[in-house]
């Protein structure tokens, strides 16, 4: 189990494309996460393909109410061996052992 210090944390993943098709939806469903500043982005090279952002807890800044939720018809199109990264973001005042870059995209396929 990693600890994240109280500190910025910036981190990536990227997956190479096994599933070609319509990105038409995009979604972090983590939430309760101990991190008061949380974003996601998921790139399809320079182009931004979902921003989730957090919606915090009003009487708890350490507590992650919901994520929100990318739509579209489609978000984006995606080709096989296509590399797609997710971007994830922290700030976070606390440490915390329980915060990781989880993001959903559900893909049309071809």
């Amino acid at each position: 189990m990693e600890v994240r210090p109280h500190r910025y944390s910036d981190s990536h993943w990227d997956w190479s494309v096994n599933v070609p098709g319509d990105v038409v939806a995009a979604t972090d469903t983590s939430t309760g996460m101990a991190s008061p500043s949380r974003r996601r982005t998921i790139r399809e090279g320079g182009t931004s393909i979902c921003r989730s952002n957090a919606t915090l807890d009003p009487y708890n800044v350490h507590n992650v109410l919901a994520m929100s939720t990318c739509v579209g018809d489609p978000l984006a199109r995606v080709q096989p061996e296509q590399v797609v990264r997710l971007h994830s973001m922290y700030q976070s005042s606390h440490e915390a052992d329980d915060v990781m870059g989880i993001m959903l995209a559900y893909v049309n396929p071809d």
